[in-house]
C-alpha cells in the first residue's frame, strides 16, 4: 500500500447562531473564512449565508501528512479544552479532510495521538476520498458535462481545488470558461439536489451564484417537463459576461444531480 498522494484539511463549526468573532476571541486566532448566517458574503455578488461558520484551512501536502495538518492547525488556537467542548456542544466541529489519491491502493496511518487530540476537543473527522484516476484524467477532479439535446448547449464543470471550480459554457455558436470558489457550505450541487426532488416543477426561479459572482445559475420549469436553466459566466476582467441558455429534461435531473454532487459535494 502506498502512501496518500495528498491530503488537505480545515477546522470548521457551523451553526445557525454561530458568531465568528466569537469563536475568533475562544481559538485566538483569525479564520480563513467566517460567516453570519444570513450576513452577505462579500464579493462582487450578494448573497445571504445559508448558516453562521468559521473555517481555518492549512495548506496541502504532498505526500500526503494528514497528522501533521491537524497538529499544524491546532497549535495556533488554545490549549484549552474547556473551550473546545464548549464549542463543539453548541455547534458542529469537525476535521474536514481530502484525500487525493493518483494510484488505486493508496493509504494514510492516523496516529493514536492524533486522534486523541480530536477526541478531547470533541472534534469529528470527515473524509473526503478521491480515488485513482487514468492518466488523462490526473489534471483535475471528476468532470459533470450536462448537455441540452433541444440546442446543443452544454455546461462542464470540474474542481481544481476544494474549494475551486473551473466551468466551461456554451453552444455550437460560442462558448466561454470562467474560474470561481465556492464556499464549503454552499456547493451548486444543492440546487440540482433541490431541482431533483422538485422534478414535478416549482413556482418561480431557483438561483445560485458563488462568493464573487463569477458563476450564476437560474432554473426555472415551463409546464411541460422542462427545465430552463441558465448559465451566466464573468470573464477575467470581471466585465465581460458569457449567457448560455439549456433546456433539460425532468427525467435527467436525478441522474444529473448524482453526478453534481459527484463533482462538488454538498458538503465538501
Amino acid at each position: 500500500m502506498g502512501v496518500i498522494h495528498e491530503t488537505a484539511a480545515t477546522l470548521r463549526f457551523h451553526g445557525d447562531e454561530l458568531d465568528p468573532h466569537e469563536v475568533t476571541r475562544l481559538m485566538g486566532a483569525s479564520p480563513t473564512r467566517g460567516e453570519y448566517k444570513g450576513a452577505l458574503t462579500v464579493g462582487r455578488g450578494r448573497k445571504a449565508a445559508r448558516t453562521g461558520g468559521w473555517a481555518l484551512t492549512v495548506e496541502y501536502r504532498q505526500p500526503g501528512d494528514l497528522s501533521g495538518q491537524i497538529e499544524e492547525a491546532l497549535s495556533g488556537l488554545t490549549q484549552d479544552l474547556d473551550v473546545w467542548r464548549d464549542l463543539s456542544g453548541r455547534f458542529n466541529g469537525c476535521f474536514f479532510v481530502g484525500f487525493f489519491m493518483v494510484d488505486g491502493n493508496e493509504g494514510y496511518n492516523l496516529s493514536a495521538e492524533t486522534l486523541k487530540l480530536l477526541a478531547d476537543r470533541g472534534l469529528a473527522l470527515l473524509l473526503d476520498i478521491y480515488s485513482g484516476r487514468h492518466e488523462d484524467e490526473r489534471a483535475g477532479y471528476p468532470l459533470t458535462v450536462l448537455s441540452s439535446p433541444w440546442d446543443g448547449g452544454y455546461f462542464r464543470l470540474r474542481r481544481d481545488g476544494p474549494g475551486r471550480l473551473v466551468v466551461e459554457a456554451g453552444n455550437a455558436y460560442f462558448h466561454g470558461e470562467a474560474e470561481c470558489d465556492i464556499s464549503w457550505m454552499d456547493s451548486p450541487a444543492g440546487l440540482f439536489a433541490e431541482m431533483a426532488s422538485a422534478w414535478r416543477g416549482w413556482d418561480g426561479t431557483k438561483r445560485w451564484s458563488d462568493h464573487e459572482d463569477r458563476l450564476r445559475l437560474s432554473a426555472k420549469t415551463d409546464g411541460l417537463g422542462h427545465v430552463l436553466l441558465d448559465v451566466d459566466l464573468l470573464g477575467a476582467d470581471h466585465a465581460s459576461r458569457l449567457h448560455v441558455p439549456l433546456i433539460l429534461d425532468v427525467e435527467d435531473l436525478e441522474d444529473i444531480a448524482a453526478r453534481m454532487r459527484k463533482a462538488v459535494p454538498i458538503d465538501f
